[in-house]
Formats: C-alpha cells, sequence, structure tokens
C-alpha cells in the first residue's frame, strides 16, 4: 500500500513537495528473535574509553578504561548489565593500553549495550557547534570491505556466554538532527542543495540522499512563506528514508550472523534507541513513522525514558507496542534516571518507570548512569557522587530492584 507523507501522514494529491514521500507497508513482517536476555537493571558506564585518542573525548568521561569499569561494575556495584560508548573498535586489541579484548572477555557481565563510535560522523547543530550524529558501523555491504560487526563480534567473542546488543543511539535524533521544531533542521546549506530556490519558484522537486553540501544563504535572505518548513520536511523525510535502509540491512545482517553460528554461546542483537513518543513534536517519530515501515523490524526497541520527553512511561510504551505490533519482551528501558538536586529524586524516578514496565514484561533497564568525573559533576546523573565517592539514591533503586527482578 502507497502513502504520501507530510509530516503526520496527511494526504496530498497536488504537488510532491518537501515532506511528502511515498512509502511501502509490509503487511507481514518477519518475527526472528525468541531469545530472552537475562533480567536485571543495570547502567550506562558513560562514555569513558581512551584508546582512540590519549584523553577524554567526551566532557563527562571518567577517563578510565574499558576493561577496569566492567570489573568495577561488577566487583564493586554488583551490575551485571552494562551499556557503554565504546570509541575504540570493539574487536581491535593493536592499542592494549584499553585491552578491549580482555573488558568483553569480562566474566560476570551478562549484557552489554554498545553505542559504537568507533565509525561515527559528527553534523552540525543550529547553534553552530557540531555533535555526533551518525554510526557508520559495518553492516556487511560489499562497498564497506569489512565484514558486518555482528560477524566481527561473533568471530572474536563467539565462546563467551554474553548478550551484546549493538543499538543505534536516540533515533529521534537521528531523524531530526537536533532539530525537533517543524521548521528547524540541519543548518541551511549541510543537506539542503537548491531546495530554497525550488520553493521560491514553486517547482516540484525530487530529493536523494544524499545531496552533499550546498550553499549558505546570504545573510538576511528571506524564505517564502512556507518554504522553511517544506525544507524542514524534505529534509527530514529524507533522513527518515536513510534510516529506514541503515535498520534493514543492520537486521539482514546481524540475522545472518545469527544463522552461521547457531552454536555459539554469545548472543549478538541488533537494537533501535528511541526517544519520542508523541508527547511533543507530533509530526515525525521513529515508532510510528519509520519502525512500521521495515520489512524485518530490529531484534531490540530500547526506551530513552527522560521526565521531559515521556512522563508517563506505560502510556509511551503502550503507543510504541501499538504502532510496532511487538511483544514486550522486544523491549527494554535504555535509559532513565533523574539529576539528584534533591536526595531521593533519582530513586523515584527510577522507581516510577521501571518496575512498572518489568512487570509489563519488558527484557531489562539501564540507568543513565554509573559514574563520571569530579570535573563534570555539575551534570548531577552520575549515580556515584564524583566527590565523596557515595552512592546517590539512583544505586539503592538499582539495588531494590535486583533484588526482585534479576
Amino acid at each position: 500500500m502507497r502513502k504520501w507523507i507530510l509530516g503526520g501522514l496527511l494526504l496530498i494529491t497536488t504537488i510532491a513537495w518537501a515532506g511528502d514521500i511515498i512509502i511501502r507497508r509490509t503487511p507481514g513482517r518477519r518475527i526472528v528473535n525468541d531469545y530472552i536476555i537475562p533480567r536485571s537493571v543495570g547502567a550506562w558506564s558513560q562514555y569513558n574509553d581512551m584508546t582512540s585518542v590519549g584523553q577524554p573525548w567526551w566532557s563527562i568521561t571518567t577517563g578510565r578504561p574499558f576493561w577496569e569499569t566492567l570489573e568495577r561494575a561488577r566487583d564493586i556495584h554488583d551490575l551485571t548489565a552494562v551499556g557503554f560508548a565504546l570509541r575504540a573498535h570493539p574487536t581491535d586489541n593493536t592499542q592494549n593500553n584499553e585491552n578491549i579484548r580482555r573488558a568483553f572477555r569480562t566474566p560476570g557481565i551478562d549484557i552489554i549495550v554498545l553505542w559504537l563510535s568507533h565509525w561515527s560522523s559528527t553534523e552540525p547543530k543550529t547553534d553552530g557547534t557540531h555533535t555526533i550524529m551518525w554510526q557508520n558501523y559495518p553492516d556487511g555491504q560489499e562497498w564497506q570491505q569489512e565484514e558486518s560487526i555482528f560477524d566481527q563480534l561473533y568471530r572474536t567473542y563467539g565462546g563467551q556466554d554474553k548478550t551484546i546488543i549493538v543499538m543505534t543511539y536516540e533515533s529521534d535524533n537521528r531523524l531530526h538532527g537536533k532539530c525537533l521544531p517543524r521548521d528547524e533542521c540541519v543548518p541551511e546549506g549541510w543537506y539542503w542543495n537548491d531546495c530554497p530556490d525550488v520553493c521560491r519558484e514553486q517547482r516540484e522537486y525530487d530529493y536523494n540522499w544524499p545531496i552533499g553540501y550546498g550553499w549558505w544563504f546570504p545573510e538576511n535572505y528571506v524564505l517564502p512563506d512556507g518554504c522553511r518548513i517544506r525544507c524542514c520536511d524534505m529534509q527530514k523525510s529524507a533522513r527518515r528514508d536513510l534510516l529506514i535502509r541503515q535498520f534493514e540491512r543492520r537486521q539482514e545482517a546481524v540475522e545472518a550472523a545469527r544463522a552461521t553460528r547457531p552454536d555459539a554461546k554469545l548472543k549478538v542483537f541488533h537494537a533501535v534507541e528511541i526517544d519520542r513518543y508523541g508527547n511533543e513534536y507530533e509530526w515525525m517519530l521513529v515508532a510510528r513513522d519509520v519502525l512500521p515501515y521495515l520489512d524485518v523490524m530490529p531484534d531490540f526497541i530500547g526506551l530513552s525514558l527522560w521526565p521531559n520527553k515521556s512522563d508517563p512511561a506505560v502510556e509511551s510504551f503502550r503507543r510504541v507496542q501499538d504502532w510496532t505490533g511487538l511483544p514486550a519482551y522486544r523491549f527494554f528501558i535504555a535509559e532513565v534516571g533523574a539529576r539528584e538536586r534533591q536526595a531521593g529524586d533519582q530513586y523515584n524516578r527510577i522507581m516510577q518507570v521501571v518496575p512498572p514496565l518489568l512487570d509489563m514484561g519488558l527484557s531489562f533497564a539501564l540507568v543513565w548512569s554509573l559514574e563520571q568525573s569530579s570535573e563534570n559533576q555539575y551534570t548531577l546523573h552520575a549515580l556515584v557522587d564524583p566527590v565523596t565517592g557515595e552512592y546517590r539514591s539512583g544505586m539503592q533503586a538499582i539495588k531494590e530492584l535486583n533484588d526482585e527482578y534479576r
């Protein structure tokens, strides 16, 4: 069935404008994953990998090697599930100051959720700064000249009794490019090409991704009424098509890797994290406008559940489950947490979100986040106070939840 999409799936019968794209819905999607992950509540270790550069690469890093982080998570904090944004190559141990392979072989860590930033690229934001946006890890395409990351993980760690989930991080940010309002998109000239001129002249536009660098608007350049939204719609619709292709390629690659190693102790899965649920920016959402149009769904969907994005969590999950048609065990809580401005803030948020969703059948949960450096304590998200070393209230919540659910 073919439909026209302009933002909120409005039927357009006239000109194929910016956000109008033809999509294909497949009536029956393959269900490939019947593996149930060990139930537990863990935490993100934050971005502390230092293999690729000689200094912390993100402002809230601890600077501790990956293997040491996992051992501390297990021995000190009694965690068996860890999320990690890894800048190092996940199977390359040549720069052994990180001992990457040693980390992945850490006994007692059952679940590792990876955001692979080794292949990442950045993109500008509306304020002129840049942010890491696209995770371009190999998925077995011939032009990449590298076997898929899923094959690499199986080949290197296939004897490890673990679950590794390779996750596309906060995909609604990938869709919108850190520009969520309808009339905002990645700064002019980045992917727009000649859309503004086309819009001014009221011509039809056939948009193909990627278009490359266009040109920057002269100072005081004024767009006709509606053109900014139309051009942003077009750009975000193209990003939507890119995500559909990426998600399908990655799912096909992980299925192929699993199929060739049916007896491996290691289990590797592909997940997509979503971070918008319809409460805001209604016109385009990954959960509603991307995932239902895949030929094959991701193994898992991770939910980023922050108070300003997704309250209440149960209703948000029910909407996503209705849009995707997936059973509850194919979901996990990829992020939940709070700033500890007052004692108990983290505890209250975690206990508000995690128990009802685990009771509904979600697989496991990760809290943001375990530790961070004292220089960046201002975020107040860390479960361990970076100055005193004492636990904040979120760690008590994790302990109580693991006593009940793990």
